[in-house]
Protein backbone atom coordinates (compact mmCIF):
# COMPACT_ATOMS: atom_id res chain seq x y z
CA UNK A 1 0.00 0.00 0.00
CA UNK A 2 2.35 2.51 -1.29
CA UNK A 3 0.50 5.54 -0.34
CA UNK A 4 2.62 7.04 2.15
CA UNK A 5 5.88 5.76 3.79
CA UNK A 6 5.50 5.37 8.42
CA UNK A 7 8.36 4.58 10.27
CA UNK A 8 8.50 3.70 14.56
CA UNK A 9 9.17 6.12 16.82
CA UNK A 10 10.28 2.90 19.18
CA UNK A 11 13.54 1.11 17.64
CA UNK A 12 14.37 4.06 15.05
CA UNK A 13 15.41 7.43 14.58
CA UNK A 14 12.50 9.63 15.36
CA UNK A 15 13.73 12.80 13.68
CA UNK A 16 11.04 13.73 11.96
CA UNK A 17 12.85 16.49 9.96
CA UNK A 18 15.62 14.57 9.17
CA UNK A 19 12.91 11.95 7.52
CA UNK A 20 11.04 15.10 5.77
CA UNK A 21 14.89 16.54 4.31
CA UNK A 22 15.59 13.18 3.02
CA UNK A 23 11.54 12.49 1.47
CA UNK A 24 11.93 15.93 -0.57
CA UNK A 25 15.71 15.12 -1.74
CA UNK A 26 13.93 12.38 -3.61
CA UNK A 27 10.55 14.14 -4.43
CA UNK A 28 11.59 17.41 -5.47
CA UNK A 29 8.14 18.24 -7.73
CA UNK A 30 6.10 17.06 -4.89
CA UNK A 31 7.84 18.92 -2.11
CA UNK A 32 7.92 22.00 -4.01
CA UNK A 33 3.50 21.74 -4.43
CA UNK A 34 3.70 20.83 -1.31
CA UNK A 35 5.35 23.85 0.05
CA UNK A 36 2.88 26.27 -1.99
CA UNK A 37 0.14 24.01 -0.69
CA UNK A 38 1.02 24.86 2.66
CA UNK A 39 1.24 28.23 2.33
CA UNK A 40 -2.08 28.76 1.13
CA UNK A 41 -3.59 26.80 4.14
CA UNK A 42 -1.56 29.22 6.47
CA UNK A 43 -3.00 32.12 4.45
CA UNK A 44 -6.27 30.93 4.68
CA UNK A 45 -5.97 30.52 8.51
CA UNK A 46 -5.04 33.84 8.76
CA UNK A 47 -7.54 36.00 6.32
CA UNK A 48 -10.45 33.84 7.75
CA UNK A 49 -11.11 33.20 11.32
CA UNK A 50 -12.08 29.63 12.33
CA UNK A 51 -13.84 29.48 15.32
CA UNK A 52 -15.55 26.64 18.18
CA UNK A 53 -19.33 27.08 19.01
CA UNK A 54 -20.72 25.69 21.90
CA UNK A 55 -23.74 23.73 21.45
CA UNK A 56 -26.20 23.92 24.08
CA UNK A 57 -29.22 21.53 24.57
CA UNK A 58 -30.49 19.04 27.60
CA UNK A 59 -28.13 18.29 30.41
CA UNK A 60 -24.94 17.18 29.28
CA UNK A 61 -23.32 14.26 31.37
CA UNK A 62 -20.86 14.27 34.17
CA UNK A 63 -17.81 15.93 33.37
CA UNK A 64 -15.49 13.12 31.82
CA UNK A 65 -11.55 13.41 31.59
CA UNK A 66 -12.01 10.45 29.53
CA UNK A 67 -12.35 6.52 28.73
CA UNK A 68 -16.11 7.38 27.81
CA UNK A 69 -17.39 4.40 25.68
CA UNK A 70 -19.44 6.61 22.70
CA UNK A 71 -20.54 5.04 18.74
CA UNK A 72 -22.94 6.91 16.41
CA UNK A 73 -26.11 5.22 16.16
CA UNK A 74 -28.94 5.93 13.68
CA UNK A 75 -31.59 3.53 13.78
CA UNK A 76 -34.64 4.05 11.57
CA UNK A 77 -38.19 3.45 13.19
CA UNK A 78 -40.40 2.89 10.07
CA UNK A 79 -40.46 6.41 8.54
CA UNK A 80 -37.66 5.79 6.04
CA UNK A 81 -35.99 8.58 7.56
CA UNK A 82 -32.93 7.69 10.30
CA UNK A 83 -32.68 9.82 13.55
CA UNK A 84 -28.82 9.72 14.20
CA UNK A 85 -27.41 10.61 17.33
CA UNK A 86 -24.51 9.84 19.86
CA UNK A 87 -24.44 6.83 22.39
CA UNK A 88 -21.89 7.05 25.28
CA UNK A 89 -21.50 5.32 28.32
CA UNK A 90 -19.33 5.81 31.83
CA UNK A 91 -16.17 7.02 31.80
CA UNK A 92 -13.26 8.40 34.24
CA UNK A 93 -14.29 11.36 36.37
CA UNK A 94 -12.39 14.08 38.25
CA UNK A 95 -10.56 12.51 41.76
CA UNK A 96 -10.26 8.65 39.74
CA UNK A 97 -14.41 8.79 40.15
CA UNK A 98 -16.15 6.07 37.75
CA UNK A 99 -19.20 7.11 36.18
CA UNK A 100 -22.11 5.34 34.65
CA UNK A 101 -24.38 7.19 32.32
CA UNK A 102 -25.97 6.40 29.91
CA UNK A 103 -27.10 9.51 27.39
CA UNK A 104 -27.06 10.63 23.66
CA UNK A 105 -26.39 13.40 22.00
CA UNK A 106 -29.34 14.02 19.08
CA UNK A 107 -27.02 15.37 16.50
CA UNK A 108 -30.15 17.78 14.58
CA UNK A 109 -31.53 18.69 17.29
CA UNK A 110 -28.11 19.06 19.44
CA UNK A 111 -29.30 18.26 22.29
CA UNK A 112 -28.61 15.71 24.99
CA UNK A 113 -31.11 13.41 26.26
CA UNK A 114 -31.10 11.06 28.89
CA UNK A 115 -32.14 7.21 28.10
CA UNK A 116 -34.48 5.72 30.28
CA UNK A 117 -32.44 2.78 31.35
CA UNK A 118 -33.72 -0.69 31.19
CA UNK A 119 -31.57 -3.37 32.91
CA UNK A 120 -31.04 -7.03 32.06
CA UNK A 121 -33.44 -9.16 34.04
CA UNK A 122 -30.75 -11.45 35.95
CA UNK A 123 -27.28 -9.44 35.22
CA UNK A 124 -28.74 -5.88 35.95
CA UNK A 125 -26.39 -2.79 34.00
CA UNK A 126 -22.79 -2.52 33.17
CA UNK A 127 -20.51 -2.00 36.17
CA UNK A 128 -19.06 1.90 36.15
CA UNK A 129 -15.65 1.78 33.92
CA UNK A 130 -13.50 3.55 31.47
CA UNK A 131 -11.33 2.71 28.36
CA UNK A 132 -13.57 0.09 27.25
CA UNK A 133 -14.64 -0.29 23.60
CA UNK A 134 -17.84 -0.07 21.70
CA UNK A 135 -19.15 -1.14 18.46
CA UNK A 136 -22.55 -0.89 16.52
CA UNK A 137 -23.82 -3.34 14.21
CA UNK A 138 -24.84 -2.88 10.65
CA UNK A 139 -27.90 -1.72 11.10
CA UNK A 140 -26.81 0.67 13.67
CA UNK A 141 -29.09 0.05 15.94
CA UNK A 142 -27.33 -1.76 18.74
CA UNK A 143 -24.19 -1.14 20.87
CA UNK A 144 -21.91 -3.95 21.91
CA UNK A 145 -19.61 -3.25 25.08
CA UNK A 146 -16.31 -5.14 25.83
CA UNK A 147 -14.24 -4.85 29.11
CA UNK A 148 -12.54 -1.65 30.09
CA UNK A 149 -11.45 -1.06 33.51
CA UNK A 150 -13.76 -0.85 36.43
CA UNK A 151 -12.06 0.32 40.10
CA UNK A 152 -10.97 -3.22 40.89
CA UNK A 153 -11.04 -5.20 37.76
CA UNK A 154 -10.59 -6.04 33.98
CA UNK A 155 -13.84 -7.45 32.92
CA UNK A 156 -14.05 -9.38 30.17
CA UNK A 157 -17.77 -9.11 30.07
CA UNK A 158 -19.56 -7.93 26.38
CA UNK A 159 -23.16 -5.79 26.55
CA UNK A 160 -25.11 -4.96 24.21
CA UNK A 161 -27.33 -1.78 24.57
CA UNK A 162 -30.51 -1.30 22.04
CA UNK A 163 -32.53 1.65 22.03
CA UNK A 164 -36.19 1.38 21.77
CA UNK A 165 -38.94 3.61 20.13
CA UNK A 166 -40.08 5.58 23.81
CA UNK A 167 -35.96 6.48 24.15
CA UNK A 168 -35.39 3.39 26.21
CA UNK A 169 -31.84 1.92 27.25
CA UNK A 170 -32.15 -1.74 27.21
CA UNK A 171 -29.14 -3.60 28.23
CA UNK A 172 -28.41 -7.18 28.14
CA UNK A 173 -25.54 -9.17 29.42
CA UNK A 174 -24.66 -11.55 26.90
CA UNK A 175 -23.52 -15.11 28.37
CA UNK A 176 -21.07 -17.43 26.82
CA UNK A 177 -21.43 -21.39 27.15
CA UNK A 178 -18.62 -22.44 29.19
CA UNK A 179 -16.44 -24.30 26.79
CA UNK A 180 -16.64 -21.05 24.25
CA UNK A 181 -13.32 -18.78 23.88
CA UNK A 182 -13.13 -15.55 25.78
CA UNK A 183 -11.22 -12.86 25.30
CA UNK A 184 -8.84 -11.87 27.78
CA UNK A 185 -10.07 -8.47 29.52
CA UNK A 186 -8.14 -5.42 28.64
CA UNK A 187 -8.04 -1.63 28.53
CA UNK A 188 -7.54 1.11 25.67
CA UNK A 189 -7.91 -1.93 22.98
CA UNK A 190 -9.32 -0.63 19.93
CA UNK A 191 -12.58 -1.95 18.18
CA UNK A 192 -14.21 -2.01 14.59
CA UNK A 193 -17.28 -3.80 13.36
CA UNK A 194 -16.43 -5.55 9.93
CA UNK A 195 -18.84 -7.65 8.22
CA UNK A 196 -20.94 -8.07 11.03
CA UNK A 197 -17.94 -9.13 13.69
CA UNK A 198 -16.14 -7.17 16.40
CA UNK A 199 -12.71 -6.93 15.65
CA UNK A 200 -10.95 -6.20 18.86
CA UNK A 201 -7.05 -5.63 18.79
CA UNK A 202 -4.38 -4.87 21.49
CA UNK A 203 -5.00 -3.20 25.08
CA UNK A 204 -3.15 -3.15 28.74
CA UNK A 205 -3.70 -5.84 31.54
CA UNK A 206 -2.90 -5.19 34.65
CA UNK A 207 -2.83 -7.48 38.37
CA UNK A 208 -5.28 -5.35 40.07
CA UNK A 209 -6.07 -5.27 43.75
CA UNK A 210 -9.44 -4.60 45.87
CA UNK A 211 -7.87 -1.04 46.83
CA UNK A 212 -7.35 -0.64 42.44
CA UNK A 213 -3.28 -0.99 42.97
CA UNK A 214 -2.21 -2.29 40.12
CA UNK A 215 0.79 -4.39 39.27
CA UNK A 216 3.10 -6.41 36.72
CA UNK A 217 1.19 -4.83 33.88
CA UNK A 218 1.52 -5.62 30.36
CA UNK A 219 1.16 -4.73 26.68
CA UNK A 220 -1.82 -7.03 24.78
CA UNK A 221 -0.44 -7.90 21.03
CA UNK A 222 -3.72 -10.46 20.19
CA UNK A 223 -6.17 -9.62 17.39
CA UNK A 224 -9.61 -11.09 18.50
CA UNK A 225 -13.15 -11.16 16.56
CA UNK A 226 -16.66 -12.05 17.97
CA UNK A 227 -19.92 -12.68 15.73
CA UNK A 228 -22.35 -9.87 16.57
CA UNK A 229 -25.09 -12.19 15.03
CA UNK A 230 -24.68 -15.13 17.07
CA UNK A 231 -22.73 -13.83 20.14
CA UNK A 232 -21.09 -17.67 20.98
CA UNK A 233 -17.47 -17.65 21.20
CA UNK A 234 -14.49 -15.42 20.36
CA UNK A 235 -11.91 -16.32 18.20
CA UNK A 236 -8.22 -15.23 18.57
CA UNK A 237 -7.15 -14.26 14.64
CA UNK A 238 -3.43 -13.25 15.44
CA UNK A 239 -0.92 -12.75 18.22
CA UNK A 240 2.29 -10.95 18.37
CA UNK A 241 5.27 -13.44 18.70
CA UNK A 242 6.44 -12.98 22.17
CA UNK A 243 10.13 -12.32 22.95
CA UNK A 244 10.60 -10.62 19.56
CA UNK A 245 12.14 -7.40 19.32
CA UNK A 246 11.34 -6.73 15.72
CA UNK A 247 9.42 -4.42 13.44
CA UNK A 248 9.07 -6.76 10.84
CA UNK A 249 7.33 -9.84 12.79
CA UNK A 250 4.08 -9.66 10.30
CA UNK A 251 1.76 -7.26 12.90
CA UNK A 252 1.81 -4.76 15.37
CA UNK A 253 3.48 -4.90 19.04
CA UNK A 254 1.93 -4.77 21.62
CA UNK A 255 0.22 -1.68 22.66
CA UNK A 256 -2.73 0.14 23.73
CA UNK A 257 -4.19 3.59 23.56
CA UNK A 258 -4.39 3.33 19.87
CA UNK A 259 -6.92 4.14 16.96
CA UNK A 260 -8.59 2.14 14.53
CA UNK A 261 -10.87 2.26 11.58
CA UNK A 262 -12.33 0.79 8.57
CA UNK A 263 -10.81 1.27 4.97
CA UNK A 264 -12.49 -0.72 2.32
CA UNK A 265 -10.47 -1.17 -0.99
CA UNK A 266 -10.96 -2.54 -4.50
CA UNK A 267 -8.09 -3.59 -6.05
CA UNK A 268 -7.42 -4.17 -10.24
CA UNK A 269 -9.25 -7.10 -10.19
CA UNK A 270 -12.11 -5.83 -8.69
CA UNK A 271 -12.04 -7.65 -5.70
CA UNK A 272 -12.88 -5.89 -2.65
CA UNK A 273 -11.21 -6.19 0.64
CA UNK A 274 -12.36 -4.81 4.03
CA UNK A 275 -9.13 -3.83 6.22
CA UNK A 276 -9.70 -2.49 10.19
CA UNK A 277 -6.75 -0.03 9.92
CA UNK A 278 -4.69 0.52 13.30
CA UNK A 279 -2.38 3.55 13.90
CA UNK A 280 -0.12 4.38 16.47
CA UNK A 281 -0.77 3.68 20.35
CA UNK A 282 1.93 3.53 23.30
CA UNK A 283 3.76 1.06 25.24
CA UNK A 284 5.92 1.65 28.25
CA UNK A 285 8.72 2.36 27.02
CA UNK A 286 7.30 5.04 24.25
CA UNK A 287 4.95 6.22 21.79
CA UNK A 288 4.36 4.19 17.58
CA UNK A 289 3.63 6.25 14.84
CA UNK A 290 3.37 3.17 12.19
CA UNK A 291 0.19 2.16 10.23
CA UNK A 292 -1.16 -1.52 9.97
CA UNK A 293 -4.20 -3.19 8.43
CA UNK A 294 -5.61 -6.28 8.84
CA UNK A 295 -6.69 -7.88 5.58
CA UNK A 296 -9.84 -9.55 6.57
CA UNK A 297 -9.29 -11.70 3.09
CA UNK A 298 -6.30 -13.05 3.08
CA UNK A 299 -6.44 -13.20 7.31
CA UNK A 300 -3.00 -11.17 7.76
CA UNK A 301 -1.51 -7.79 8.86
CA UNK A 302 -0.30 -5.19 6.16
CA UNK A 303 2.65 -2.81 7.13
CA UNK A 304 1.18 0.49 5.68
Amino acid sequence: MPWRETSYLLGREPNCIGRARNWATFHPVAAVLLSILGLLLVVTVVVVPTEWVEISGGTPPACSKGGVAAVMSGPSRGTGEAEPFLSIFSGDAKHGELIAATKKYELLPQAWRDFEVVPDVNFGTPEPRWKSVAVVDSSATRLFMFGGLTGTAYPADVWTMAPDEDGNAIWSFVEFEGSAAVAPGRKAAAAVNIGGTMLVFGGKWCEISKKGKEKHCKELGDLWTLDLESLSTWEKLWEFAEGSSSPDTGGPSPRHGHSATVATIEDEQGRVTDYMVVFAGRADAGYYNDVWAWNTRARKWEDW
